[in-house]
């Protein structure tokens, strides 16, 4: 029955799969060129010609030896023998030593150049041919050593130095009647030798250098490999394969799969575990085999989702004495129906709570819940069979919950079976456990509820069948008025500026439900709020009641009614405002009709 005040009516404020082309890239280089063996020196009159350069340095050039004095006291002259032929890549032979007496000998031909080395390390280039040495009294001045030629460097390598100027000719000696001999120019530089493939000293080149066909390194070295493969691809079991696929270890060197246990990507060049197969759990970013769960080492061993004392496995072990049970994940808007505090998934650790006074030698039952930053968040136990608590443990993502420690508020009515509630607010980074405890094992329900407005803090219960007196007076310290948080209610349109009392219900059943204030001596008003927000949202237009005439009364006082149909398992609110101010002191009363 709704009654309508007729003096106040205002207006209502507002990895991809890969398809990779293989190309084959031959490098070629001259190892196979220049590969005979170490030179001879020369007899003692001619110099030997001098080895090719099969060795890193080539054989000695020979000395040639001066002609013998046909007739020390004539001016008849020997002449020097001519200078060996360097060896490839070795130094070249001196110049013949001049003959004595007589006319001075000519200085014997500079040795030719040396070439390159064979590839690895680059050959030197040849050392340039000595001066000839000046003959004895007044001979003709030995030639020139001629440049060295350039040294032709091996495959890849670093290029081949220049090879050594020649020295010049020492002056003859002042012989008799001769001249003496002028110095040999010196001989230029030999130029350096062209890089193209030295391989490194242990193998024969990085693993994508082209093939030069020999080996370079070490004499046990594996050959070159060449990689077929393209940009942003390797080789791995001769298939080429993106560097980002994760099967194949992603960009690193290695081709074994980032995670063989489980599933991964790629992030920057770095494996990311993405999920773990049966039988395997994720630690950190890496997949490990399910094992036992160790109560105590804060791991959780067998991926299950629950870390020592929060792991059923650990139920009855010692060290998990005074700690909740991580029972089940509840959410916000969540109704649960049927519950024993001694069911499966119930421990009996705690007998005492920290922020109550009580003593709780029963089961108890833990639900984890974890909301947002300043959320509002509505619990409400109701349905028991028996006398039950319910309280809040708030701690650190991931912690142990510690009832002796960590409790915040409780709600228990000591020695009754009626609903228990109370209201709480979330902080991010946190979880909150909902433990159901008591003396006994009972049944029972549970709601938990969460706001998105800063309404009404229904921290006290009601159920059918209860009648007791309250007051939305803040002075009186209730903890469930808040005052003035809801001004306007979409099915009154009244001014509502007063303190708010609020209350939560749910019922067990589906039925018609009467909600009624009786001995109100100011005007406060009587809505019932729809389960979705404690705001200002009505349950539907018909459930508010604003009467005021102190003559319907027997005392002289008002009285407020609102009847509604509630669904079981439904959670509703009932909220007491002051209209233009007002507080008010009523008695209470809800029926099952």
């Amino acid at each position: 029955m709704v009654s309508q005040r007729t003096r106040r009516r205002l207006t209502s404020l507002a990895v991809a799969s890969l398809t990779a082309g293989c190309t084959a890239i031959v490098g070629i280089d001259e190892d196979y060129q220049l590969d005979p063996g170490y030179g001879q020196a020369g007899s003692r009159s001619t110099g030997g010609t001098g080895g090719a350069g099969g060795s890193p340095t080539g054989g000695a050039g020979g000395s040639g030896a001066g002609g013998s004095v046909t007739d020390g006291g004539n001016d008849v002259s020997s002449t020097g023998g001519s200078a060996g032929t360097a060896g490839r890549g070795g130094t070249s032979g001196s110049g013949g030593t001049a003959g004595g007496g007589g006319a001075a000998g000519s200085g014997g031909t500079a040795g030719s150049t040396g070439r390159g080395g064979a590839s690895g390390s680059a050959g030197a280039a040849g050392t340039g041919g000595s001066g000839g040495n000046a003959g004895s009294t007044g001979g003709a001045a030995g030639s020139s050593g001629s440049a060295g030629a350039s040294g032709s460097g091996g495959a890849s390598g670093s290029s081949g130095s220049g090879g050594t100027a020649g020295a010049a000719g020492a002056a003859g000696a002042t012989g008799t009647g001769g001249a003496a001999g002028s110095a040999g120019a010196a001989g230029s530089a030999g130029a350096g030798g062209s890089g193209v493939d030295a391989g490194d000293a242990s193998t024969d080149g990085s693993p994508d250098a082209p093939d030069d066909g020999g080996s370079d390194g070490a004499a046990d070295a594996p050959p070159d490999i060449p990689s077929p493969c393209g940009p942003g691809t390797k080789l791995c079991a001769a298939v080429c394969v993106p560097t980002a696929d994760p099967t194949y270890g992603c960009a690193g060197a290695s081709c074994a799969p980032c995670e063989p246990n489980g599933t991964a990507t790629c992030s920057s060049g770095n494996c990311l575990v993405t999920g773990c197969n049966v039988g395997y759990h994720q630690v950190g970013n890496v997949c490990v085999i399910n094992g036992p769960e160790v109560c105590n080492n804060s791991i959780d061993d067998d991926g299950d989702l629950r870390t020592d004392c929060l792991d059923s496995d650990c139920a009855a072990d010692v060290s998990c004495v005074g700690k909740c049970m991580d029972a089940v994940t509840i959410a916000c808007d969540a109704v649960v129906t049927g519950q024993n505090n001694g069911g499966a998934g119930s421990t009996s650790r705690i007998a005492s709570y920290s922020c109550s006074a009580g003593s709780y030698v029963g089961s108890e039952y833990a639900y984890r819940f974890t909301g947002g930053s300043s959320q509002r968040v509505y619990a409400e136990l109701y349905g028991l069979s028996g006398n039950l608590g319910l309280f809040e443990v708030g701690v650190p993502t991931g912690s142990q919950c510690t009832a002796g420690t960590s409790c915040g508020l409780y709600s228990d009515a000591v020695s009754t079976s009626g609903a228990e509630a109370f209201g709480f607010t979330t902080q991010a980074g946190q979880d909150y456990y909902l433990v159901v405890d008591g003396p006994s094992s009972n049944n029972y329900s549970l709601s938990v509820q969460c706001s998105t407005v800063d309404g009404c803090w229904p921290v006290k219960p009601i159920e059918a069948g209860q009648s007791f007196s309250a007051t939305n007076n803040p002075a009186s310290g209730a903890a469930n008025i808040t005052n003035n948080k809801l001004v306007v209610y979409d099915c009154g349109g009244f001014s509502e500026i007063g303190p708010e009392a609020a209350w939560i219900f749910t019922p067990t059943v589906t039925a018609s439900y009467r909600i009624r204030l009786d001995g109100l001596a100011t005007d406060c008003d009587l809505y019932v709020l729809s389960g979705a927000d404690c705001g200002t949202t009505c349950l539907g237009p018909t459930t508010v009641s604003a009467n005021f005439n102190p003559a319907m009364g027997p005392t002289g006082t008002s009285w407020e009614m609102v009847t509604f149909t509630g669904v079981a398992n439904t959670t509703y609110y009932i909220v007491v405002d002051g209209y233009q101010g007002a507080t008010c002191n009523f008695t209470i009363s809800m029926t099952q009709l």
